[in-house]
């Protein structure tokens, strides 16, 4: 995992105050990894459609991302086959727990809405 080495600011006495919640690198050590369980793939207006099950942060909620494939290469980097996609997708971060930013006071510091690109290849087993 990567992450943050330091955060600065123009204003030290907001970001201390900032950085010292719950909210912040400390939801990354503790909830690293988000997963994707598939539970269908579909056709619908001309594109495919991966859905399944997105949990975040111990929150499972249903996801669909549309999938572009990309090539077939047969030989790939060591003679093995090989095919690419692409698969594009947005969440809220309120349906996952998520909501330091969202509605405090009546301003959005951080949206609600987060976009999520997958770029993936898979190798032909034989």
């Amino acid at each position: 995992m990567s992450g943050a080495a330091s955060v600065s600011s123009a204003d030290p006495a907001a970001l201390a105050g900032w950085t010292a919640g719950t909210w912040t690198i400390d939801h990354a050590e503790h909830s690293p990894t988000m997963t994707f369980a598939r539970t269908g793939l579909r056709q619908e207006n001309g594109a495919w459609v991966l859905t399944g099950d997105l949990t975040i942060k111990a929150v499972t909620r249903p996801a669909g991302f549309e999938v572009e494939f990309l090539g077939v290469d047969p030989t790939g980097l060591q003679g093995e086959s090989r095919i690419g996609f692409s698969a594009r997708g947005a969440i809220m971060r309120r349906d996952f727990g998520i909501t330091f930013g969202l509605a405090a006071d009546s301003k959005v510091v951080v949206g609600d809405k987060v976009d999520i690109t997958l770029d993936a290849q898979a190798v032909l087993d034989s």
